[in-house]
């Protein structure tokens, strides 16, 4: 993970770990 990469936002990646864990968990 490169800090210096605006594209890579924080917020928005654990969002999209988030929604992968739980569609992993349901399915």
């Amino acid at each position: 993970m490169s800090w210096d990469n605006p594209a890579t936002d924080m917020p928005t990646q654990v969002k999209l770990l988030l929604k992968s864990v739980m569609l992993s968990e349901m399915s």
